[in-house]
């Protein structure tokens, strides 16, 4: 048994297991596996009153399609994703409002920004993405000074931990030496916000998303920069640029945290764990359940309205974009 899942609702008495044995047991069987092999999945006939739940972390990018069209409608009874309207949102970190409001001297944040030397970065292991966010990267290199770490650059910092911790030296690293974090996902698709924005936040670099529309419903006013807001690379290059020798435009970026505190990852993770559990809960006395909307056919749902857009690094380059 593993409750390490189920640290924010310990109260709640659930239960998680990895046994397969325990399957005709089980209240809910939680399946995940973006390349889905429908011959693995557990048996179509569940008990009426167990639920199926579909639980994916990856766009509809990187998932295989021709398995998902495979799949009869009604085996799932639950979605649990990070879209949000998935029957139990479970986003790769989040932001709660603080129990009391902060008022930080300025002096605090300017110190933070002064001893940071440097300022963009980017850390990409996946070098050919669907957004063609490398596309992008590579002209606003041209016009701004970014350091790249991993795969797609010449930089090393290896990480001691898979999950977001603090004390890993790669997070520490970046924390101390750099600004703004340039957090472009590798697709480009409806919610797809991942843990690299939320750990970046909370370790006071300001992220650099591609697009705000997608994470403008997830993060506060005046966190992030968009590179959607700019006509092209030039544009945002000459923006950042401009406030990383500007200290006081440059913390503006900080005043967020004085209304809203950052959960990383896998804080996301494990509330949705919590929010599974209490629906088990109040299904207990149910007799037969049935698909929800988004689970009785998950190749529409996840795939037709997941809302990707292929090429946008390509799109976004183009420097006569209009504002």
């Amino acid at each position: 048994m593993s409750n390490d899942f189920l640290s924010m609702c310990t109260d709640l008495k659930c239960s998680v297991t990895f046994n397969r044995h325990l399957l005709p047991k089980a209240a809910a069987v939680l399946q995940y596996d973006r390349t889905l092999r429908p011959k693995d999945l557990p048996p179509r006939t569940r008990r009426p009153d167990q639920h199926y739940v579909f639980f994916l972390m990856e766009s509809p990018h990187h998932i295989s399609q021709v398995a998902f069209r495979l799949l009869a409608r009604n085996y799932y009874t639950l979605t649990m994703s990070y879209r949000r309207d998935s029957d139990i949102y479970t986003p790769f970190g989040f932001l709660q409002p603080r129990k009391k409001r902060r008022n930080t001297p300025h002096q605090i944040w300017k110190s933070i920004a002064l001893s940071k030397p440097k300022g963009a970065v980017w850390m990409g292991s996946f070098c050919s993405s669907p957004g063609k966010r490398e596309v992008y990267i590579s002209k606003l290199k041209q016009y701004m000074e970014l350091d790249v770490y991993g795969r797609c650059g010449n930089l090393k910092c290896k990480k001691e931990a898979t999950a977001y911790m603090k004390h890993d030296p790669c997070e520490q690293m970046l924390r101390k030496n750099y600004k703004f974090y340039i957090a472009f996902e590798n697709s480009v698709c409806k919610d797809y916000i991942t843990e690299k924005v939320f750990n970046r936040l909370d370790s006071y670099l300001v992220p650099v998303v591609f697009k705000r529309s997608v994470a403008e419903p997830l993060l506060p006013e005046g966190s992030f920069i968009a590179a959607d807001d700019f006509k092209g690379p030039k544009e945002l290059a000459d923006y950042l640029n401009y406030l990383n020798q500007n200290v006081t435009a440059y913390t503006k970026y900080y005043e967020w945290k004085d209304h809203f505190e950052v959960v990383p990852f896998p804080g996301g993770l494990h509330m949705g764990m919590c929010q599974l559990c209490a629906r088990i809960r109040a299904d207990r006395d149910v007799k037969a359940i049935y698909p929800s909307e988004s689970a009785a056919d998950i190749h529409k749902w996840y795939i037709g309205r997941g809302e990707c857009i292929p090429d946008y690094g390509i799109l976004l380059s183009r420097e006569n974009k209009s504002s």
